[in-house]
């Protein structure tokens, strides 16, 4: 049995000196070097201690965008008109809202919609959207709750007035069936 433990823990040596020597074999080449790098840009906003990266179509949260880039200018155009070019990173301020926005830089242009929330994570417990309609209507929790409230206790009283109703039938009709009344002259 010391000799099988012996072979297998020789083995074992074997596999790991030869698997070491061909992880020394292998080497990598220095990225190649550019006189000029890409032009690059990105876009978000904060809001407490979190940051949202802006996309195309994306929902955000925080007024505030900061735009970071590297290229020779960043020009922005807000709903179709310019609002702002900067050498250096920018900060703009919009409203909440939904947004339209071009970015164009020295290489490329490009289009992003938007839509900002108010500047705080918690806006969901403030505000409930409604979309009955393609306008956009924002009413308080109190109100939605309210409402909340209104349809729980009618759905109560309509589930209760049933109930007795149905038990109200089923106990007349029993005891029309099982009592005979007696009529005194």
């Amino acid at each position: 049995m010391k000799k099988e433990n012996k072979k297998y823990m020789a083995l074992r040596v074997f596999l790991f000196v030869a698997l070491l020597s061909l992880l020394g074999s292998v080497n990598a080449q220095e990225p190649p070097l550019e006189e000029q790098k890409p032009c690059l840009h990105y876009a978000y906003t904060s809001s407490e201690d979190y940051n949202f990266l802006i996309l195309n179509q994306s929902k955000i949260f925080g007024q505030e965008i900061r735009f970071i880039h590297n290229c020779e200018y960043l020009q922005v155009n807000l709903e179709g008109q310019f609002y702002a070019i900067s050498n250096n990173s920018m900060i703009l301020t919009l409203n909440q809202g939904e947004h339209n926005f071009t970015v164009q830089t020295n290489e490329y242009t490009q289009n992003y919609t938007i839509e900002i929330f108010p500047d705080r994570l918690q806006w969901e417990y403030e505000y409930s959207r409604l979309n009955f309609d393609q306008d956009r209507e924002f009413i308080s929790v109190d109100v939605a709750n309210s409402k909340e409230v209104v349809a729980s206790i009618a759905s109560i009283i309509i589930v209760w007035v049933l109930c007795v109703y149905v038990y109200w039938r089923l106990i007349e009709s029993y005891v029309n069936k099982n009592f005979i009344e007696e009529v005194v002259n």
